[in-house]
């Protein structure tokens, strides 16, 4: 698969390594063209010298070092790079891993650029969660996954949504601390109840004070909880001191 490749403002230092081929990347002008670059040092406030490729032969620049031809506004000729599109990514960015079998949802994690250029780790998540939380930190080099012809996008809203719900059904501690690190989403711990655990239920009128007994599915997919004496409610919450007040009550229950 083609490696997308975008337009970014000049930066000397990143220049200089796609230069000597540290970093994959090229050296053009804000209109397109080819820039090859013959001396980084010359003396004066224009100390880049350039070949700027034209249609049948060569122009000469000379620059400074933030690549433009005016203090104020753009010029055609100003330099600019072109990068692959993941040496963009920064820690926490969501991104979409295929190839010709498989795709699935990855959060970057521990980009760092200035020592190799190679974009970084990824973690995998969403349909391989497990993945994730249970073959060491799950991470792939990826510059190196892009390089071995495999696609690397940013992933949609819809599609970090259905990361994040596959995170918040993994009952993983590793889950929760990532949903929190990358999303800000901090899962609360669900209540465990015991049987005969004192509890107050409702399903949509006022709450009544019963004992617990289990917990099932219905028919029609709910989660409901079932009290001694065999009767289901659809909500339940601990009795305790700050919960007593709403026995016969239609309140809603906010901790």
């Amino acid at each position: 698969m083609e490696k997308k490749y975008i337009k970014v403002p000049f930066d000397v230092e990143m220049a200089k390594r796609i230069s000597n081929g540290e970093v994959d990347g090229k050296i053009i002008t804000r209109d397109g063209r080819n820039v090859r670059v013959v001396c980084w040092d010359a003396r004066g406030y224009l100390c880049i010298l350039a070949l700027l490729a034209g249609k049948s032969k060569d122009d000469v620049g000379a620059y400074p070092n933030d690549g433009r031809i005016f203090m104020e506004g753009e010029s055609p000729a100003d330099l600019m790079l072109e990068i692959p599109e993941y040496m963009t990514y920064r820690d926490g960015d969501i991104v979409k891993l295929s190839n010709d079998t498989y795709t699935w949802l990855s959060i970057i994690k521990d980009i760092d650029l200035s020592d190799d250029g190679k974009g970084g780790l990824l973690y995998f998540t969403n349909d391989y969660v497990s993945m994730l939380i249970n073959d060491g930190d799950g991470s792939i080099d990826i510059d190196t996954y892009s390089d071995a012809g495999q696609k690397v996008e940013r992933a949609t809203e819809e599609e970090k949504q259905k990361l994040i719900d596959a995170m918040k059904a993994n009952e993983s501690p590793k889950a929760k601390e990532y949903l929190k690190r990358f999303f800000g989403i901090e899962e609360k711990k669900e209540y465990e109840f015991k049987p005969k655990d004192w509890v107050l239920c409702r399903s949509g009128n006022e709450w009544c004070l019963c004992r617990f007994s289990h917990k099932t599915m219905r028919f029609d997919g709910v989660l409901i909880f079932v009290t001694v004496g065999g009767i289901a409610y659809e909500q339940c919450i601990p009795y305790n001191e700050q919960t007593a007040h709403l026995i016969g009550k239609t309140d809603d229950w906010k901790e």
